[in-house]
């Protein structure tokens, strides 16, 4: 049987990426009502992708959030884990916009004059996948969109350790 994390690097390709990105974007929206800003997506695309942080976010449960969730990494001294998504981020910026180009091509997303990110949910739902690791990439984006919309930019960042 082949890893999660192996299946990840086999699979990291923007059609993924950007369904992925999509089911964020939907999941941020349906709970809070607001669309999220664009940069938003920049940091979901290497805590889908770092392999640690994958594992940290799957086991955790959906109502302890973002925060409860990077306080489990200090509890098992892998704190530097999270100093390493800015890097991710810096370092696949064209990857990243290949997701979302994608997914806007795709017809899943769309972007506003604002910078915010509008679902088109009928393509998403469209969309069946049977695949017990992509299923898992799935819950994983939809946790990070339940996350997400419960805290501004400010917090994300201070939590993430990035900036935007």
């Amino acid at each position: 049987m082949v890893s999660l994390s192996k299946e990840i690097k086999n699979i990291q390709n923007p059609a993924l990426g950007g369904y992925l990105l999509s089911i964020f974007v939907n999941e941020y929206y349906v709970n809070s009502d607001k669309f999220p800003p664009l940069q938003l997506l920049f940091v979901v695309y290497p805590l889908i992708y770092i392999n640690d942080l994958f594992e940290i976010i799957n086991s955790t449960k959906k109502p302890t959030g973002l925060r409860g969730c990077m306080d489990k990494l200090k509890e098992n001294k892998n704190n530097d884990i999270i100093l390493h998504v800015q890097t991710v981020v810096l370092n696949n910026k064209t990857q990243i916009m290949d997701c979302i180009r994608f997914a806007m091509l795709s017809g899943f997303i769309s972007v506003d004059k604002t910078g915010e990110a509008i679902p088109l949910y009928d393509r998403i739902k469209e969309i069946k996948i049977s695949s017990k690791d992509i299923e898992k990439l799935q819950k994983v984006s939809k946790k990070l969109g339940v996350w997400f919309s419960e805290l501004n930019l400010v917090e994300i960042s201070q939590i993430l350790k990035v900036r935007f």
